[in-house]
């Protein structure tokens, strides 16, 4: 991380570009834009589930009108960046690991330094850009994405319409929500695409060992984004209940 930083703020010192913004625009498109089929469809169902267990235990008590503020709290905060984080670390960290590695046991890395051509800034930089700055938007359109199901369900289930169930939702957030929920979702893409493009670029032993790198990064980057999340709920909580 430290030497991709160096190496970008000495480009920004001498005026060039720290990438090229075609990379970043391929690394943007495969990131966000490919992603979104998956985190929608994964956050719509969790979200339709959520909804029906918590609201068949909230009818029993005449509650189950506080299940939108429930959903939205807890997606906004928590299960929309955890969820899209989880996602990202097994679709998009196992891939970028898999092509660093591939280009490190076969020296095309090497090849690319002996041109004069910063490594870091070629492969890792355009990478952890796009996916630390999409990952709030995908965590965004996880937390739509299972409040429509949420929605659907209350709907269906508990004759909640979906104008009121949007009202409530509206009526529960708070901008520290949001706020809280878009910067993990930033903190932790930054995390996966470390963690990847490390385990890719520290490959050793050939094709074998660009699996065993993948799977790690794959487990190393969900189990960081997990403990991650849960030290900085256990701070925030503390410091603002």
């Amino acid at each position: 991380m430290f030497n991709t930083a160096e190496e970008l703020g000495d480009n920004l010192r001498r005026g060039r570009m720290p990438f090229r913004l075609s990379m970043l625009f391929a690394q943007a498109d495969r990131t966000g834009v490919d992603s979104v089929p998956l985190v929608s469809m994964v956050s719509f169902f969790l979200g339709l589930t959520m909804a029906l267990l918590t609201g068949y235990q909230l009818e029993k008590f005449g509650t189950e009108r506080l299940v939108p503020t429930l959903i939205s709290i807890a997606f906004t905060r928590e299960l929309g960046p955890l969820l899209t984080g989880i996602v990202l670390a097994a679709r998009i960290g196992a891939a970028y690991t898999a092509e660093l590695g591939t280009m490190q046991v076969s020296e095309e890395i090497e090849a690319i330094e002996s041109m004069g051509i910063g490594p870091l800034r070629f492969l890792v930089a355009p990478r952890l850009v796009a996916i630390s700055f999409l990952m709030p938007c995908l965590s965004v359109i996880s937390c739509i994405s299972a409040l429509i199901g949420s929605a659907l369900i209350s709907w269906i289930s508990f004759s909640l319409v979906p104008a009121a169930y949007f009202d409530a939702v509206l009526a529960s957030l708070i901008v520290k929500d949001i706020v809280i929920g878009l910067f993990k979702a930033m903190f932790f893409g930054l995390l996966i695409g470390l963690i990847a493009c490390y385990q890719g670029l520290t490959v050793t032993g050939g094709a074998d060992g660009v699996g065993r790198a993948t799977t790690d990064s794959v487990v190393i980057s969900i189990t960081t984004v997990i403990g991650f999340d849960t030290l900085f709920n256990l701070i925030v909580t503390n410091m603002s209940p």
